[in-house]
């Protein structure tokens, strides 16, 4: 028989075994499927990134610097922003000088009181809320960008037509269009992809998802092999060689292995879509841009195929196919002297890392690497010694206990722990991964959730942020549709460490939850949180500004008094305007308004469409704790959580098929113990003590070597960054 004719027998019998048969092959192509199309999304994630600083580069101004002589046609150019509930809106001002070229995302340059803008804008202006953003856009639209200039879907964007005269002294001066990456990388990308967070959190969970699937397939292949035993001893029968069986045998893997790819490829297709929605903003993209590259989709579906003939193949190595049966050898002697070497190699590896302190941690070259490595043997070497330690367990248990099915369990697991460790070694592996992933994450959420919101605030309060000097009007907010008060609000530090919040105490007492009390002028009103009690508190305080740092306020406190109303900012001190000095009203801007609505969001768009003249002014609803919450954290631990309970099914499932194929292996001597009057309950106790044992073992090495390897690491970290090592989170963790 020739190579090609062993393949397509090997293609046939794969599908000639009836249901079960068929079962086993669904079995092996879904857990590649998985793989497949885990792997394809997160590969893809990369050019959609890089598709998006491709287009954010073609619809960039090519500007002149400082002091460079403009030629006769060019435009100049001014830059707003504004916001409808919680999307950014971005508008550039166009003002052509002479006859500059057109950019090529306009058809024409827009007139004085005419705007192009992007479809989801159009369609918002043209809808009836539209009503409370024309006030902020009162031009004509008279064009609408195509889809292929648009940085991401539902992008807000709007080109307007003005005259030099209208805009700011900030304006640029535009020469071209389409910024060349090589030439302008700074100021046209924003870093690279694998440097984001939803991209390093993608690629975190998606390898912590990739180790139980590839444990699944090499499992199930493993169990495919030892279901086609009969078949393998009647090709031999006939007179088949050892060569044509293992032939056979990467026929039947061949099939399962492309049927997998096929349905991953599937999976990818379908799930893309829901993949480019799910991102946070600024991360978005077209589902399109979702499209690894040729040489590496094609290198991934041959490395897939390539493992699961080769875990088929593996799984043969201790099979004699002879022309009676197959015959299993017993292999060697279970030794756990490089088990347990390969577990402290990994341990080892940290222990480096925290002893080396700067030495790895700061090496960014080395640093990747180093931590992959040593993670991995690491979660190698604990799934490899787990049934060892269990075996070692096992010997106590057996001293120890009368029982027959424990006894016996015991014993077996003390002969033979290698297929005991086979059965849980995913497991095992699933558990580092999982804790390894979820303290990280959880030091990422603590980092991005610290948000300073001022929890006593009324959740219909909305809070206007100045984010420059620029003094803004906002005495004209109280006149406001749906504005019951408005309250300025200024916030400065002494070089003692203070932070002082400068705010009528009346006007507060208007936008809060709790009681603020009578302010004083002269009177500082100190709450819980100062660090020294006071010791350090002047009669006389010089403040520097956070929003005006180059302007000195003198705020005179003859007296104290206690208060615990928070009211954000990380302030210690509360005092009136009446004791500061200059008049802060009238010279420089609020570090916050807060501004007492009837809780409508359209009150919210109204105040927006008061400031709309004004440079650099955050608007939003303070709403509830969760709205200050960064919504990557929120994304990543929902794709933790995901992930992780995905991971913890895939490895329950290669648990059950694992011990399935265990109980096969082992069919004669179970039966030859029935025979001898075993009974049933007994041997299930066996079975149980045999998984248990090393599961037991291989999840307590499991998780104290994540748990220690990475306060390992974490002490490095510390030592990098000059401050307190991360806290292990226990909650997430748990």
């Amino acid at each position: 028989m020739s190579v090609r004719s062993d393949l397509v027998l090997g293609l046939r019998l794969a599908l000639a075994g009836g249901r079960q048969a068929l079962a086993r092959l669904l079995l092996i192509a879904s857990g590649i499927a998985l793989g497949v199309g885990l792997l394809l999304s997160v590969v893809g994630i990369f050019p959609a990134e890089a598709a998006v600083e491709r287009r954010a580069a073609a619809r960039q101004f090519e500007v002149l610097d400082g002091g460079e002589t403009p030629p006769p046609d060019h435009l100049l150019l001014d830059y707003a922003g504004t916001t409808f509930g919680e999307r950014p809106i971005a508008i550039t001002y166009l003002a052509p000088v002479g006859r500059p070229p057109k950019p090529p995302w306009l058809d024409a340059f827009p007139r004085p009181n005419e705007i192009v803008v992007s479809p989801d804008l159009a369609e918002l202006l043209a809808s009836p809320d539209g009503a409370l953003l024309r006030p902020r856009l009162p031009a004509e639209v008279v064009d609408v960008l195509d889809e292929r200039w648009l940085l991401h879907p539902g992008e807000l964007v709007a080109y307007a037509g003005a005259v030099p005269a209208d805009l700011s002294a900030d304006r640029e001066i535009a020469t071209g269009y389409g910024l060349d990456p090589a030439r302008h990388g700074g100021a046209v990308t924003s870093g690279l992809a694998i440097d984001r967070p939803l991209s390093q959190i993608s690629f975190l969970v998606s390898v912590g998802l990739l180790i139980p699937i590839a444990v699944f397939v090499v499992t199930g292949a493993r169990l495919s092999s030892s279901a086609r035993e009969a078949r393998l001893a009647a090709i031999r029968l006939v007179g088949g060689t050892p060569a044509q069986a293992q032939l056979v045998t990467a026929g039947e893997s061949l099939l399962a292995g492309s049927l997998g790819c096929a349905l991953g490829i599937a999976l990818f297709l379908a799930g893309r879509p829901l993949l480019a929605a799910a991102a946070p903003p600024g991360n978005r993209w077209f589902p399109t841009d979702l499209a690894p590259p040729p040489a590496l989709f094609v290198a991934i579906l041959v490395g897939v195929l390539v493992l699961s003939v080769g875990a088929s193949l593996v799984s043969l190595r201790r099979v004699v196919v002879t022309p009676l049966g197959v015959v299993r050898g017993g292999g060697r002697r279970v030794r756990g002297t490089w088990r347990w070497a390969m577990l402290g190699t990994g341990l080892g590896g940290l222990l480096t890392v925290m002893l080396a302190k700067k030495g790895i941690i700061g090496n960014n070259r080395i640093v990747v690497p180093f931590l992959v490595v040593s993670y991995g043997l690491t979660a190698l070497g604990a799934a490899a010694a787990a049934p060892v330690a269990g075996s070692a367990i096992a010997r106590v248990l057996a001293k120890v206990t009368a029982g027959p099915g424990i006894m016996l369990g015991a014993r077996r697991l003390q002969v033979d722990p290698r297929t005991a460790g086979r059965t849980v070694g995913g497991i095992v592996i699933v558990v580092i991964a999982a804790a390894i992933t979820t303290i990280y994450v959880g030091v990422y959420q603590a980092n991005y959730a610290d948000a300073y919101f001022p929890a006593s605030v009324e959740a219909s309060t909305v809070i206007v942020e100045p984010l420059s000097a620029e003094r803004i009007p906002f005495e004209g907010l109280a006149d406001v549709e749906g504005v019951d008060a408005v309250a300025p609000a200024w916030l400065g530090y002494t070089r003692h460490g203070y932070n002082v919040l400068i705010a009528d105490c009346q006007a507060l007492d208007a936008a809060v939850v709790e009681d603020v009390p009578s302010c004083v002028d002269g009177v500082g009103y100190v709450n819980g949180s100062l660090y020294d009690d006071g010791a350090s508190l002047r009669p006389e305080m010089r403040l520097r500004l956070d929003r005006a740092p180059r302007i000195r306020v003198e705020v005179t406190v003859a007296d104290t008094d206690r208060f615990d109303t928070v009211l954000g900012q990380f302030h210690n001190i509360l005092v009136s305007p009446g004791s500061a000095s200059p008049d802060l009203s009238r010279r420089i801007a609020p570090s916050m308004i807060y501004v007492d609505t009837d809780g409508d969001p359209a009150t919210v768009e109204r105040i927006r469409n008061a400031l709309a003249g004004s440079e650099d002014v955050n608007v939003y609803p303070r709403g509830t704790a969760e709205d200050y919450t960064d919504e990557v954290p929120v994304l990543v631990d929902a794709a933790v959580t995901l992930g992780i309970a995905i991971a913890f099914a895939i490895a329950a499932a290669t648990l059950l098929v694992t011990a399935v194929d265990a109980v096969g292996e082992r069919r004669r001597s179970l039966a030859m113990l029935v025979a001898v009057g075993t009974s049933r309950s007994v041997l299930r106790r066996a079975l149980a003590v045999e998984t248990a044992l090393p599961m037991l073992a291989g999840v307590a090495l499991g998780l104290a070597s994540a748990i220690g390897g990475t306060w390992m690491v974490f002490e490095a970290v510390a030592v990098l960054e000059g401050g307190d090592p991360p806290p292990v989170y226990w909650r997430s963790l748990g």
